[in-house]
């Protein structure tokens, strides 16, 4: 953990954002790739057992929409509720191991959801279901954040207005139909008004940005919660880094994909942080920084083939047809484990959280290895597999059946894939 004195001393928020993000890189190049420790070991038998009880509650779960409207946001929930029914039936569910509290942790990020879609329809008729989706994620990380900080799970202005900014800007960069010049001219509107600047919109695009940017002032005043903002212009600086990864296979060293991905990680969540607690301890800043970065990197590691088909480059996709990610897993599952082992009273509940967030995201990483096999040698695959709840196999098999169920009932635009979660 960086020390108090070294955040306190700098001048300005953009460089402690760079001392947090040389912290972490130095952190990683520290971890070892050797083998991690993963816990618990499955038998064949208690894996098939474990399939047995998940194959029960997604049979309940797809029941369940057959007899419910058609409304695309309602069915979405459904599908929601199948990733958490993953984990539960896993034995790692994001919350606790305890039933009771588990559900009720479940049905908070339900009510969230299902608060943020009202929302979300009230705001823009027009918003599509995949934006939602997208949006939704975000919502979930900064509901986990506020159980990290010991505060209710619940949909606020700021949280809904962050989440909503995902969608609209991100899609934005991202449409090869909308110029560069017009996506700079864009980029430095809205940065103006995040920055403070009371401009006109010059487009109904920009009049929804602003608007996002209105709903979050009026839950944080800029005078009394500067901090807030700082957060949200640094991952607007992260985002237009990012685009460098975009549409052009590159190699490693060519152009900083370790540090884009670290920024992009840890200016987005510490954003979500200062939106739930504007007056974040300085312990909390640098935890929920690294927070992020290892949940940047394992979303990064979960799409490895896919950003490697759409030449998005990231660590894991620079790597495809080049060299086994064995050892680079490794070391991820090992950079996880050190930025937990934080100081203490940082942030209040992760004492409590610390094995639930380190179990959820190894899981996730197994699901990872299962759906991106064939980048990993074939003992590495075998020896994790042992470590986790499901068979691979299984896995995969149900991916696949669930892609048909999001046809059936018309979500396979989403691009999703089930096991994701915040």
């Amino acid at each position: 953990m960086l020390k108090n004195m070294e955040l306190e001393n700098d001048s300005s928020f953009n460089e402690i954002i760079e001392k947090l993000k040389t912290y972490y890189l130095k952190i990683w190049w520290e971890t070892t790739s050797e083998k991690p420790v993963l816990g618990e070991l499955f038998t064949k038998e208690q894996q098939r057992l474990k399939e047995k009880d998940l194959d029960i509650r997604m049979k309940e779960i797809i029941s369940a929409m057959k007899k419910m409207p058609a409304s695309k946001e309602t069915q979405l929930l459904m599908l929601d509720k199948m990733k958490w029914a993953m984990r539960v039936a896993g034995g790692v569910s994001f919350g606790f191991t305890n039933d009771e509290i588990s559900n009720k942790v479940v049905d908070k990020f339900s009510q969230t959801a299902s608060d943020f879609i009202k929302e979300a329809k009230a705001f823009d008729s027009k918003i599509g279901i995949r934006d939602i989706n997208q949006a939704i994620r975000n919502l979930w990380i900064a509901n986990s954040i506020q159980i990290l900080l010991d505060r209710e799970i619940m949909l606020t202005p700021s949280t809904f207005a962050y989440s909503m900014l995902y969608p609209y800007t991100d899609n934005y960069l991202d449409n090869p139909e909308i110029s560069s010049v017009d996506k700079q001219t864009i980029n430095s509107s809205f940065r103006r008004r995040l920055a403070g600047e009371v401009i006109e919109p010059a487009s109904s695009y920009e009049n929804s940005l602003f608007r996002l940017v209105e709903i979050i002032e009026s839950e944080h005043p800029r005078h009394l919660n500067n901090e807030v903002y700082e957060s949200l212009l640094a991952i607007h600086e992260a985002q237009g880094k990012s685009i460098l990864q975009g549409s052009v296979k590159t190699f490693p060293y060519e152009i900083d994909i370790m540090g884009i991905s670290f920024e992009k990680g840890g200016t987005s969540v510490l954003a979500d942080a200062y939106i739930i607690d504007p007056k974040l301890s300085l312990q909390s800043v640098s935890f929920m920084f690294g927070f992020g970065v290892f949940l940047q990197l394992v979303d990064d590691i979960e799409d490895t083939e896919e950003d490697y088909s759409s030449s998005h480059m990231t660590m894991f996709s620079q790597l495809v047809g080049k060299w086994d990610m064995d050892r680079i897993t490794n070391r991820l599952i090992n950079f996880i484990s050190k930025v937990l082992e934080t100081e203490e009273n940082c942030p209040v509940n992760l004492h409590k959280l610390k094995d639930i967030i380190r179990n959820n995201s190894n899981f996730l990483i197994m699901e990872a290895i299962a759906k991106n096999s064939s980048a990993y040698s074939s003992s590495y695959v075998k020896n994790i597999e042992k470590y986790c709840p499901f068979r691979f196999s299984y896995m995969n098999k149900l991916r696949r059946k669930l892609k048909k169920q999001f046809k059936r009932f018309d979500l396979d635009s989403l691009q999703m894939d089930y096991t994701k979660i915040s």
